[in-house]
């Protein structure tokens, strides 16, 4: 038989098929404990997880809080439905719980069918029915005093078993038989007994009789009885005591502590320096060279002369063959004279002019009508 609870209902984060652990009561319930539900008990469950529901047997655990499961019915056909972690797990009761009312006929299932076929007149104060239950009992004649029978203890107004020896009955006390015969008093003596001789009583002694001699007491002793002899005490020392002996220092160690090993070389270089940082002067500027003499004749080594080439601009310092070189006729505008606002008209090249030798170009100018056309300037010839 399951044990019912009131308003037992709890929630579970049990997942899959296995056994449940209950958790805390859902609000306005109570857990099974707080239900009264003892250890051990079975229970007729009620599980909700969505659409999903479970009806069955199980056994709650107190310690640990769980609850097997053994499915009756199920929204699964019949099988354990798989927990989702978030149902809800009630006490119920199933139709096998509910007793069928008379109204539906005779009990069928069970120890109920020992009801079947009961008559009206079936009373335990029907003495006829009871008669006939004690009579279809089978004889025995095996009897012993330690067997049951039932009692009606009247003055408490109950029954009660009792065996055979404690409830059997006492008849009437037979009448008390007549006393036998008694027998004869012997004739009575006229004449005491001679009585044994009494031993005689010796003469009263007016004296005590001595006592023995008491031991004499010691006299009081006032003063303590003699400590034991305490053995001497030895003469005072003037002296330390000998020490022990020291004992003797080791011998001074020749052999120094290992050295320890010299790490291995590391074939890592060091970090590198930072580069320092791009200075903003110049460097030192170079001694003047010494002083050239200057040629005074015309295409010689260390002469200078006006010149363009028409290949193009050179910058200053650079080196071209003489050969290269046209030189520069200038001539001015105004043939007259050369007052204020007069100026220069392009200059124009002396067709067929070559000089010889390497020649370095002390600065640069574009000569001629545009920038396209030949460039020039100052050239001396070095070799």
């Amino acid at each position: 038989m399951v044990t019912l609870a009131n308003r037992v209902k709890v929630e579970t984060t049990t997942t899959s098929t296995g056994t449940i652990t209950l958790g805390v009561a859902v609000e306005g319930y109570q857990t099974f404990a707080s239900g009264g539900v003892p250890n051990g008990a079975s229970v007729r469950y009620v599980i909700e997880d969505g659409t999903n529901w479970e009806i069955g047997t199980g056994t709650y655990t107190a310690t640990g809080t769980t609850l097997t499961r053994t499915v009756i019915e199920s929204s699964a056909s019949g099988a354990k439905i798989n927990l989702s972690g978030t149902a809800t797990v009630f006490i119920g009761i199933g139709d096998a719980d509910i007793q069928q009312p008379p109204s539906e006929g005779p009990f069928v299932d069970g120890d109920k069918t020992k009801l079947t076929g009961i008559t009206a007149l079936a009373t335990p104060t029907n003495t006829a029915n009871v008669g006939t239950a004690l009579t279809g009992f089978p004889t025995g004649v095996d009897a012993i005093g330690t067997d049951l029978i039932p009692v009606f203890d009247a003055s408490a107004g109950t029954w009660e078993k009792q065996t055979i020896t404690n409830a059997a009955l006492q008849g009437v006390k037979g009448q008390k038989g007549e006393k036998g015969q008694k027998g004869e008093v012997g004739a009575a003596s006229t004449v005491a007994g001679d009585k044994g001789q009494k031993g005689e009583v010796g003469a009263a002694s007016t004296v005590a009789g001595d006592k023995g001699q008491k031991g004499e007491v010691g006299a009081a002793s006032t003063q303590a009885g003699d400590k034991g002899q305490k053995g001497e005490i030895g003469a005072a020392s003037t002296e330390a005591g000998d020490k022990g002996q020291k004992g003797e220092v080791g011998a001074d160690s020749v052999v120094k502590g290992q050295k320890g090993e010299v790490g291995a070389a590391s074939t890592v270089k060091g970090q590198k320096g930072e580069v320092g940082a791009a200075s903003t002067q110049a460097g030192q500027k170079g001694e003047p060279g010494a002083s050239g003499t200057p040629a005074t004749t015309y295409n010689t080594v260390g002469s200078y002369v006006f010149a363009a080439r028409l290949s193009g601009r050179l910058a200053a310092g650079g080196t071209v063959s003489g050969s290269s070189l046209w030189t520069i006729c200038m001539h001015g505008q105004n043939t007259t004279s050369l007052g204020a606002n007069t100026y220069l008209a392009p200059p124009n090249f002396a067709a067929g002019a070559v000089l010889s030798g390497t020649w370095r170009q002390q600065f640069s100018s574009v000569v001629g009508n545009s920038d396209t056309t030949a460039r020039g300037g100052l050239f001396v010839r070095i070799s």
